[in-house]
């Protein structure tokens, strides 16, 4: 009957190898570490470029819509009327505050009897048409109560 016992010179022999075999695990982690630093430099980088191209857009976005508005006051302002009716005094970006009650109008036209708020878009959803008839409407008869009392 065989034992499975090993020479001394056999064991030498796997302790030999495995040593080998664990100094290349430990260049091939160290190549593998190596990697993972130069693509963590690289993510960073990407997200530094991406970060750059969202702020781009965001002004762009911004300055689209400001110069959308501006079309708009500059196009009303030519005769005062919309919807066949004259106003007489137009406001853009519109501000007004009561307590915790903030809110902007685009563009707001004033008569004697009549209020319109005009809430500019470059691209309008049904959405916006919502908030507008909703909210907007709504905050500003609190924020403006004599303006629609008559």
């Amino acid at each position: 009957m065989r034992t499975n016992k090993m020479t001394d010179d056999e064991l030498k022999a796997l302790v030999a190898s495995l040593a080998v075999s664990q100094a290349k695990t430990d260049s091939q982690l160290a190549k593998t570490d190596a990697q993972l630093a130069k693509t963590d430099a690289q993510l960073a980088k990407t997200d530094r470029k991406l970060e750059k191209i969202g702020d781009m857009l965001g002004a762009f976005g911004r300055n689209l819509g400001e110069i959308t508005e501006e079309f708009f006051f500059n196009s009303l302002g030519v005769t005062q009327t919309l919807g066949g009716i004259h106003y007489d005094f137009m406001d853009k970006n519109l501000t007004r505050q009561a307590g915790k009650l903030t809110d902007e109008f685009d563009i707001v036209m004033v008569n004697g009897k009549d209020v319109a708020i005009i809430e500019v878009k470059y691209k309008a959803h049904r959405d916006d048409l919502t908030k507008l008839l909703t909210k907007k409407y709504t905050n500003f008869k609190k924020l403006f109560p004599r303006s629609l009392s008559d």
